[in-house]
Order: structure tokens, then C-alpha cells, then sequence
């Protein structure tokens, strides 16, 4: 008697198996840990972006295109496709022909100081060979401009 509840224990195990899916354990998949490429300063530099991106601050997290003023993805390749679009291309096309203000100022304050140069030389190579006086003993001056300048050279 035994071993026949032990067969029918068995047969209504087996077809009780049958019936339901097996739910075998399997390992659990671990969940892989994506990685975030963060923004490098030194894209900044380089001669593809300098002209339109600028770096996250605290004001927005993510790299912005100043020429587009759109956020741009974090890594490399999100930079060279949104340098590629069509939006970007031709907003970097129209701008071309066109100074910043910081650049307009630079080349004006290089003329400035050119300037200021140039009127020193001049002034120091005047006073230096003593033009003023050296010009007017070739000139022909009359008799009262000479002794009014005779009295200025004396004093």
C-alpha cells in the first residue's frame, strides 16, 4: 500500500508539472549602470565648437549653442550632429559676415593705443631734433618775428 501512494503521489506530482509552466529560477539579470558622459571644458577649446558652444553653468545644466540657443546633448557625438543640422549650418552661415561686439571693441582699442603710440614717437622725435626752431631758421621770416622768437630762444 505504500508504494501505490507513493506511485500516486508521484504520477499527480508529474502531471501537476505537466500543466504549469516550469518557473525555473534564473539568475537575476543585473541591471547595468548606463554611462553619463559629462561635458569636458577642454570641447570648448577645440576648433569644431569654439565658434558656438558654450559649457554648462548655473544658470542651465546641460552645454548650450549660443548661435541656435538650444541645449545640446553631453557628449561628443551629440555636439558634432548638432553641428551638422540643418538649423545650425545655416545660422552659422548668416552669422559669418558678422563682428562680435567684444571684437569691435578690441580692434578699437588696438587703434587707440596705436594711436597713442604714434603721437608719442612723433612728439619725442620733434622735441628731440628741436624742429620747431631748426624749421624757422630756414624760413624766411621778417625782421619782428625774429627778435619775438630771438627772446623766447633766450629765455
Amino acid at each position: 500500500m505504500c508504494c501505490c501512494i507513493h506511485r500516486i503521489v508521484y504520477a499527480y506530482i508529474m502531471a501537476a508539472a505537466r500543466e504549469t509552466p516550469p518557473t525555473a529560477t534564473k539568475p537575476s539579470a543585473k541591471k547595468l549602470k548606463k554611462y553619463e558622459q559629462k561635458f569636458r571644458n577642454e570641447w570648448l577649446h577645440q576648433s569644431e565648437f569654439k565658434d558656438w558652444l558654450a559649457g554648462p553653468s548655473s544658470s542651465y545644466v546641460d552645454p548650450r549653442c549660443f548661435v541656435c540657443n538650444k541645449t545640446v546633448a553631453r557628449h561628443r557625438s551629440g555636439l558634432i550632429k548638432h553641428a551638422n543640422s540643418q538649423s545650425h549650418v545655416s545660422l552659422m552661415k548668416s552669422r559669418k559676415g558678422v563682428s562680435s561686439v567684444k571684437a569691435l571693441f578690441e580692434q578699437e582699442a588696438q587703434r587707440h593705443c596705436y594711436k597713442e603710440t604714434t603721437e608719442l614717437q612723433l612728439a619725442s622725435f620733434i622735441a628731440e631734433h628741436n624742429l620747431p626752431f631748426t624749421l624757422l631758421v630756414s624760413m624766411q621770416i621778417d625782421e619782428k618775428t625774429y627778435e619775438w622768437l630771438k627772446i623766447l630762444i633766450d629765455s
